[in-house]
């Protein structure tokens, strides 16, 4: 009886599962529009951050091949930056150009692709050129701590920062396609403001 007095609340709890449980799977790729894509250019809007080199206008990801190709093409990228600000604290963060996979779909990501520069220890400020003072590198993620799995490459044409990266690296690589793209972003510190640009997924 009480499962009949019940029964359209019942049902439309049936209905309202079924479509968070589609909901779920499609955000997770199964049902997603971007599922079994290999490349992909996503477009940001400019001006979003005052620091040109860092003020992503698109970043193009190609996933076919042997290799992950990542282009972020950004407003405007000097001949000369000025690396280890007095002001930034050793071994911090200072120039950062990234994109996070999710290789298992579960939310988190646990890979990335970057160029980087951390102020060595000891370091005086120096006036040089973006690719001689970064890294590139292709880390893994678990959680609380990063470690770095590999060596990437990076170039600058223009203001096109291109980062190649084997996917003979780890071998979730081989199984990426453009939704397991988790994020991103582009950051920016002189030791007293940090600037950070990211893009809308």
């Amino acid at each position: 009886m009480t499962n009949i007095e019940l029964s359209g609340v019942y049902m439309k709890n049936i209905i309202l599962v079924l479509s968070l449980t589609w909901f779920f799977i499609s955000c997770n790729g199964v049902n997603s529009p971007l599922s079994g894509l290999l490349s992909k250019t996503y477009s940001d809007p400019t001006n979003d951050v005052i620091e040109d080199h860092i003020d992503i206008m698109s970043c193009h990801i190609d996933l076919n091949g042997d290799d992950i190709t990542i282009d972020f093409t950004l407003e405007n990228v000097p001949a000369s930056l000025t690396f280890n600000h007095s002001a930034l604290a050793d071994n911090y963060l200072e120039y950062e150009y990234e994109v996070e996979f999710d290789s298992d779909l579960n939310g988190t990501p646990n890979y990335s692709i970057s160029v980087m520069h951390f102020k060595p220890p000891g370091s005086s400020e120096i006036i040089s050129d973006l690719i001689s003072n970064t890294q590139a590198n292709l880390w893994e993620d678990n959680g609380s701590s990063s470690s770095t799995i590999g060596a990437s490459s990076s170039s600058l044409i223009g203001n096109v920062l291109t980062i190649t990266t084997s996917k003979s690296l780890a071998p979730a690589l081989s199984n990426l396609m453009i939704d397991h793209v988790f994020g991103i972003s582009t950051f920016y510190t002189d030791g007293t403001t940090s600037y950070v640009d990211g893009v809308s997924l």
